[in-house]
């Protein structure tokens, strides 16, 4: 089931397929769209969720003093009613 559904993403305009579980996630250009959710649903798939989505394409590593002071800046920001908000992306891992 899995090729399936990656060959018809594929097919149908997506860049990318990631299983997940029962599910995949699948991304494409935004010219591409329609036409890749219309390829997904005319092959059977069910869409359960379309939304606009963008992957980091570089993080930076912090320690916790400077994520403390960068949400502190965030917030500053997001604040300012002249400014769009922001998106978050949090990763941690343990230290060592």
């Amino acid at each position: 089931m899995k090729t399936k559904v990656m060959m018809v993403a594929i097919e149908a305009g997506a860049e990318d397929v990631i299983p997940e579980g029962d599910v995949s996630r699948s991304g494409c250009d935004v010219a591409d769209f329609m036409a890749a959710r219309e390829g997904l649903e005319k092959a059977g798939l069910k869409v359960h969720l379309c939304r606009d989505h963008h992957d980091p394409k570089n993080t930076v590593a912090l320690d916790e003093s400077d994520a403390r002071k960068t949400f502190r800046l965030l917030d500053a920001l997001e604040d300012n009613d002249g400014r769009p908000r922001g998106v978050r992306q949090l990763s941690t891992s343990p230290t060592t």
